[in-house]
């Protein structure tokens, strides 16, 4: 099934058996809406560049003037690079998020597997091409080691661009510092949006571009970014909440500890961000009345893996 077709079967599933144990949630906009209850939004303007230099304050980053570019978010800025790439080859991984596919359909495209593992061996013989990456890695949850590092060299020696999506990245301080040996190559594009981290989807993309490509963020089309967007809500966040990336991570924390708690899933490989795989069909959970997301929803052809999240349970937690 993909995402749309499990959706049309998740209704029906669940008006049949609502008592099912709810791992399946794909929704943090909703789900941690909660956690918003004790900010007490504003109605003053606030443009980009309050915002930018607010978050990154918040997170002690740093992008020089040379290399800053911002977008309306992470897909608006996938398809400015996509529609600049388009003569290249553009590796994409197959079983993370099937909107890139969506987004690249007019580019040259080949895929390749992240998890079980990261299908390194495919990427390392490449030459003269884009290679996008999910850092954190997606829906893995696993963080960037030392050995990634040397992997992604082992490309950009090769005159390969390497596209990093941080939407998922919840440590964003440690994580960008990690990366700072590799964007000094000018040769990596970091892409992060206010999307996830503080729950403002659509509002403004924050991206760390090689130099000599910043032009084609200021012209193209493809950059829904204007001053209608709604910075003051992200800003009220990060003002009143300056931890809420990190507050949200305990919250993932709490969800798969009650969901280890109620199905004896073995959930804790995962290090960031929401999703965690299990080695267990999707068909085989629901047996257990366990719903989960087929690996299929994201991409995947794997039948022995399914993705689940702690959220739906997390509002009630809270109480």
């Amino acid at each position: 099934m993909n995402f749309r077709e499990y959706k049309v079967w998740q209704k029906e599933y669940l008006e049949k058996n609502p008592k099912v144990f709810r791992a399946d949630c794909l929704n943090p906009f909703k789900s941690m809406d909660y956690l918003l209850k004790e900010i007490e939004f504003s109605s003053k303007k606030r443009d980009k560049h309050e915002l930018y230099a607010l978050w990154s304050e918040v997170n002690s980053i740093e992008i020089s003037k040379e290399n800053l570019v911002f977008s309306k978010g992470i897909r608006d800025s996938l398809g400015i690079l996509f529609e600049m790439f388009k003569e290249k080859n553009i590796y994409i991984p197959h079983d993370i998020y099937p909107r890139y596919f969506d987004l690249a359909k007019n580019n040259k495209l080949k895929s390749f597997t992240t998890y079980p593992k990261m299908d390194w061996e495919l990427l390392e013989n490449l030459e003269d091409s884009v290679v996008l990456l999910t850092i954190p890695f997606t829906p893995l949850g696993r963080l960037m080691d030392e050995d990634d590092i040397v992997k992604i060299e082992n490309l950009i020696s090769k005159n390969n661009h390497v596209i990093i999506d941080s939407v998922y990245d919840y440590d964003l301080k440690n994580n960008f510092k990690k990366l700072e040996v590799l964007l000094k190559t000018e040769r990596i594009f970091w892409l992060h949006s206010l999307s996830k981290t503080y729950l403002s989807p659509e509002v403004l993309g924050i991206n760390y571009v090689p130099k000599a490509y910043k032009v084609y963020f200021k012209h193209s089309k493809n950059n829904g970014l204007n001053e209608e967007c709604n910075f003051r809500r992200p800003y009220d966040i990060l003002t009143q909440k300056s931890n809420f990336s990190a507050l949200q991570s305990g919250e993932f924390q709490k969800g798969f500890d009650f969901l280890a708690e109620n199905t004896g899933l073995d959930v804790y490989e995962r290090e960031i961000a929401y999703f965690a795989v299990v080695n267990k069909p999707f068909e085989e959970l629901l047996k257990y009345n366990i719903l989960g997301v087929p690996a299929s929803v994201f991409g995947s052809e794997r039948e022995d893996f399914t993705v689940v999240t702690g959220l739906y349970y997390l509002s009630g937690l809270s109480e």
